[in-house]
C-alpha cells in the first residue's frame, strides 16, 4: 500500500512538531486550532512528503526503465527508453548514440526531478 509510508512521514511529523516552541507561543496567543492547523502545522509536514514523493517518482522511472530493458516492460510498438537503451546495446561500437543518447536522457530526467524537488524546498524555505 503506497499511502501508508506518507501517512507514516505525517504522523512522524506531526509528532515531533506538536512540542516545538513555535506552536505552544501560538496557543498561547490564542490561536485557534483550525489556524495552527493550516498556517504551521500543514506547511511543516508536507515539506518531507513531497520530498519523499519526489524520490518515489525517480525510483519508478529506474524501475521501469530496468522492466523494459530486461524486456519486461512495455512491448515493441511502444517506445521506452530501457527498450530504446537495450536495443542500442549491440551496436555500441559502430552507433554509440542509439544507446548512449537515451541513457543520458534518462539520467537528466532523474537529475531533473531531483532539481524540481530541490527548487520546491528552496521555497518552501523561504529563500
Amino acid at each position: 500500500v503506497g499511502w501508508a509510508v506518507y501517512a507514516r512521514i505525517a504522523r512522524a511529523e506531526v509528532l515531533a512538531l506538536r512540542e516545538q516552541e513555535f506552536l505552544m507561543a501560538t496557543r498561547s496567543l490564542g490561536y485557534s486550532r483550525t489556524r495552527i492547523l493550516f498556517r504551521h502545522v500543514i506547511p511543516n509536514v508536507v515539506r518531507p512528503g513531497l520530498t519523499f514523493a519526489t524520490m518515489d517518482v525517480v525510483s519508478a522511472m529506474v524501475v521501469l526503465a530496468a522492466m523494459s530493458y530486461l524486456g519486461f516492460g512495455t512491448q515493441p510498438p511502444v517506445a521506452d527508453l530501457g527498450s530504446i537503451i537495450a536495443g542500442g546495446q549491440p551496436f555500441l561500437l559502430t552507433a554509440w548514440w542509439i544507446a548512449t543518447l537515451p541513457a543520458i536522457v534518462f539520467i537528466a530526467l532523474g537529475v531533473g526531478v531531483g532539481m524540481i524537488d530541490d527548487g520546491f524546498a528552496a521555497r518552501r524555505k523561504g529563500r
